[in-house]
């Protein structure tokens, strides 16, 4: 999602806003528009400020971040076939996505890495992850 687009009223984002928030979406990846040289936007009218820009950015990413803890709570508890695709040793963890993206944590064991297995997700972590044991 591109925010303050040059002409993005107020109300224009305000109804991004709502439209996003009515959407069952887990996440945004969100952009603050800024300006290239030889394009046709650098030379529209109604710039947005660059501060309000970064306000409108801060906004919707909150929402992304709401949304995606949403998402991974209606999945605590549930068992997905999971990619483990990384470790962090000095944490024994290894870390993967659910088929459904969402990023877990399981306890390190080399015989899952770069596999996919089931893994039943137990509980969103300090860093917001998900925290799962093999299935």
């Amino acid at each position: 999602v591109i925010v303050g687009f040059p002409g993005e009223e107020e109300s224009d984002f305000n109804e991004t806003v709502d439209f996003i928030k009515s959407l069952p979406i887990s996440y945004l990846h969100v952009f603050s528009y800024s300006e290239r040289d030889n394009t046709v936007a650098k030379e529209l009218e109604k710039n947005v400020p660059k501060k309000e820009r970064k306000f409108r950015s801060k906004v919707l990413r909150s929402l992304s971040e709401k949304k995606k803890n949403i998402f991974y709570l209606q999945n605590i508890n549930t068992t997905r076939p999971t990619l483990i695709e990384g470790k962090n040793l000095k944490k024994g963890k290894l870390n993967g996505y659910t088929d459904n993206y969402i990023k877990i944590e399981i306890p390190y064991q080399d015989k899952f890495e770069n596999k996919v297995i089931d893994v039943q997700m137990v509980a969103i972590n300090k860093n917001g992850n998900v925290n799962g044991i093999t299935a």
